[in-house]
């Protein structure tokens, strides 16, 4: 079953967060079930992806038929480039801060090939408790779950 994300990722992360500053205990079992619980739901997922429409002609059917848009980008104090994606309305209103955005939903079988060449991955809920998903990782999640990954396809896209 495909299903959103949504803001059970930000709980994951933030405790995930949390384990890493306070982990003066040594539990690896609890982060260990923590990060298994958190990809096998990326994976299962669909996200939201923000694309800004050109201006000129056409309606926004055409529009996007036509792919007659852009993608945003959001670049680190390295210059690393990531494809933001999100996992709710609510992250994707705290990005656009009032830009004018529409979002297509992308499961997770469709984020690899969707990634533009410039980017390093993509960085989920960059407003906020964010993850990176680089390439490799993209790569490698459907192989750790390859049931779930059956069921995530690209229909829809």
């Amino acid at each position: 079953r495909r299903q959103n994300f949504g803001q059970v990722s930000n709980a994951y992360i933030r405790i995930a967060k949390l384990a890493d500053e306070f982990d003066t205990v040594g539990e690896p079992v609890l982060k260990f079930d923590l990060e298994e619980e958190f990809s096998s739901n990326i994976v299962r997922s669909k996200f939201l992806l923000p694309i800004m429409l050109l201006n000129g002609p056409g309606t926004v059917t055409e529009k996007l038929r036509q792919k007659k848009y852009q993608t945003p980008a959001v670049k680190t104090k390295d210059g690393t480039i990531y494809q933001p994606i999100f996992s709710d309305q609510t992250e994707l209103k705290k990005f656009a801060q009032g830009k004018q955005m529409m979002a297509l939903t992308i499961p997770f079988s469709g984020l690899e090939k969707g990634l533009p060449a410039n980017a390093k991955g993509y960085m989920l809920n960059p407003a906020g408790y964010h993850a990176v998903l680089t390439k490799e990782l993209l790569a490698a999640l459907p192989k750790r779950f390859p049931q779930l990954a059956a069921g995530s396809s690209a229909r829809g896209v």
